[in-house]
């Protein structure tokens, strides 16, 4: 949805993101985002990611291996009182963000929760995001951004926290249609 927003989120560096090259494979052969986000496909030529020397460093694979273990010995999800069961993508961006100190914005609440949880890491969700974005004059709001947030909320996707949906309707004017 962030992409579908501001398709040069990751090459226009005044947006401040970034993403690795798993989460791209992920998007460009994952069944899921082909049928559920039809719009992917055009917009995957946008989507640039860190060199494989930044993402992969020394610091990101001794993360990589941390993470892996604490999956691998069924460290179990305080919140949800479940073992982690985190895929291989999501090891890499826990790695990567936790070797650069990158906040990580996802609706994986298993991601979230083992980022925060094991390294204490930085979450923004992506209505956060956009409000970011907003504030800092980085997108106009509009009825077609509009849309695509409805769009969104349509799938169902992730619950947006109460504050971030408060200050998306004081940013903007209108609300926030999601969960």
């Amino acid at each position: 949805m962030l992409l579908r927003i501001a398709p040069d989120m990751f090459t226009n560096p005044q947006y401040e993101c970034v993403t690795i090259r798993q989460v791209y494979e992920e998007i460009a052969r994952t069944p899921k985002f082909k049928t559920k986000y039809p719009w992917i496909r055009e917009l995957r030529g946008g989507i640039k990611f860190l060199s494989a020397t930044e993402a992969e460093s020394q610091k990101a694979r001794s993360f990589y291996d941390a993470i892996t273990a604490l999956n691998d010995n069924a460290t179990i999800n305080t919140r949800t009182q479940r073992i982690f069961d985190l895929s291989r993508e999501d090891r890499w961006i826990i790695a990567c963000a936790a070797a650069h100190a990158y906040a990580i914005s996802s609706g994986d609440g298993d991601l979230r929760d083992f980022a925060v949880q094991q390294f204490d890491a930085s979450i923004i969700f992506p209505l956060e995001v956009i409000n970011l974005w907003i504030a800092k004059n980085l997108i106009a709001w509009n009825d077609e951004k509009q849309a695509c947030l409805k769009a969104w909320a349509d799938k169902n996707e992730h619950a947006q926290p109460f504050q971030a949906k408060k200050e998306f309707r004081e940013l903007t004017g209108m609300k926030y249609e999601g969960n």
